[in-house]
């Protein structure tokens, strides 16, 4: 998709710094990079005009989420909660070792 998009701008003979802005680049040479600003967004709103729409002749649908995330459950695929002692998502529970009373 991006190289779409600068082809699309140079192929409408945007001019290539204003590319490089656009496209969020820095700049080609030192001077470009180091000394100068990126253009502002409403400078740039004429330039991005000339790229055609191509998703135009698509027909706008209403989302359809699946059930579970429209009910805002958890997927059914997740697994359950092991234990009640904090451990979630990216904790680990600490390790026992041999010998060690059990702290449960």
């Amino acid at each position: 998709m991006r190289r779409s998009f600068g082809n699309s701008l140079k192929q409408k003979g945007i001019h290539s710094e204003i590319r490089s802005d656009i496209m969020g680049h820095s700049g080609a040479t030192p001077t470009e990079e180091i000394y100068c600003d990126a253009i502002a967004l409403a400078d740039m709103l004429p330039s991005i005009m000339k790229i055609p729409i191509v998703t135009a002749h698509l027909q706008p649908h209403p989302i359809r989420l699946l059930p579970w995330v429209q009910d805002k459950l958890r997927p059914p695929f997740s697994r359950k909660r092991r234990g009640t002692d904090g451990a979630g998502p990216g904790r680990r529970r600490a390790r026992k070792t041999k010998g060690a009373p059990d702290r449960s």
